[in-house]
């Protein structure tokens, strides 16, 4: 993307109040500075304009944001003959009362000068804030003067942070490798606002026409969304029975055991009372269950051996696996099979 910066032409017709007022001073103020300028009206409005620039390049100006305060009375005098520091506002308003003072029309426009290219898209910042004249021209219309450029030409043309150290450079400094890498995280920032904050329906329209699924509410649309959803909730799901397993491998063993029997363990039920309920509603596992039991309480609750507090006891390193294979004992006459006479499941233990 090229930009360009053009006269400001808003037609060579303006309204006569309007250009009236953009003349107006105010009475018994700056009288040097309208002195001076009131000597230009013999020139053409050309000249005017450029004998109000031809006195800020060579009159010994600096460009600053820290300038020095000036007087409540007749501050474009104190800041064209005395101080002459300043920044755009400064320029901007002395030379619109230097180009009124010579009989033209001019007004002060604020906006916005410069900005950073970061890839496909321009960086425009606070500082990036700026302020110029525009003159009117008989028969050009509104015409823009930028008094700041002639001062230090970096403000315009390699931006605010060259213009304050080196105001008559013609390019801006090259980044370096900080530099680089804010630029590198601004364009990630700037992509997932443009990806997903700025994410509407005709995005979405569109992402979904490239993709081939037409519109939201199409067939096909509707035959992908629940495999989509599935998908985003698959992850989810894997985890919460993940965690809805214990970490103790006994305790593990019992619960994996309740789930291949599809009888859950109720809140609060001690392993004992939840064999009983189970031998009950499956009396042909009775025996089994009561092995699984012993092999939980074994496991949690045998004896330490005297003088290793932490080691296991005998036997109980081996009882969580001997439940895991009493369970997958149970469970294996527990599995439904298809019986294709009935055409239905068939459970063992039925």
């Amino acid at each position: 993307m090229e930009l360009q910066s053009r006269a400001a032409r808003l037609g060579v017709q303006e309204d006569p109040e309007r250009l009236a007022f953009d003349l107006q001073l105010p009475a018994g103020q700056n009288p040097r500075a309208v002195a001076l300028a009131t000597s230009w009206r013999s020139l053409s409005p050309e000249a005017r304009v450029q004998a109000g620039l031809d006195l800020l390049r060579t009159g010994g100006f600096t460009y600053t944001l820290s300038p020095p305060l000036l007087p409540e009375q007749d501050r474009v005098d104190d800041f064209l003959f005395s101080s002459r520091q300043g920044f755009c506002e400064h320029y901007a308003s002395a030379f619109a009362v230097l180009m009124r003072a010579a009989g033209l029309s001019a007004r002060v426009v604020g906006g916005y000068q410069g900005g950073e290219a970061n890839g496909s898209y321009l960086i425009v910042r606070q500082q990036d804030a700026h302020a110029w004249t525009e003159v009117w021209l008989p028969g050009q219309g509104w015409v823009r003067v930028d008094p700041t450029a002639v001062v230090a030409p970096a403000r315009v043309s390699a931006g605010l942070s060259t213009a304050l150290t080196r105001p008559q450079a013609a390019a801006p400094t090259a980044p370096g490798t900080l530099k680089r890498l804010q630029l590198r995280l601004d364009a990630i920032q700037n992509r997932w606002n443009d990806l997903v904050v700025d994410y509407d329906g005709g995005r979405q329209s569109d992402l979904l026409t490239r993709a081939g699924l037409g519109g939201v509410g199409s067939a096909p649309y509707l035959l992908l969304l629940p495999t989509l959803i599935a998908l985003t909730l698959l992850p989810a799901l894997l985890l919460a029975r993940r965690r809805a397993r214990p970490s103790d491998p006994a305790s593990r063993a019992l619960h994996d055991l309740s789930v291949h029997l599809h009888l859950p363990r109720a809140p609060g039920e001690t392993p004992t009372a939840y064999v009983t309920r189970a031998a009950a509603q499956y009396p042909q596992l009775h025996a089994a269950l009561q092995d699984v039991l012993s092999a939980y309480h074994a496991a949690r609750y045998a004896p330490q051996p005297p003088g290793r507090p932490d080691a296991p006891a005998p036997g109980r390193a081996e009882r969580p696996p001997l439940i895991r294979t009493l369970g997958l004992e149970l469970t294996q006459r527990c599995i439904p099979v298809w019986c294709p006479a009935r055409q239905r499941w068939r459970w063992p233990l039925h």
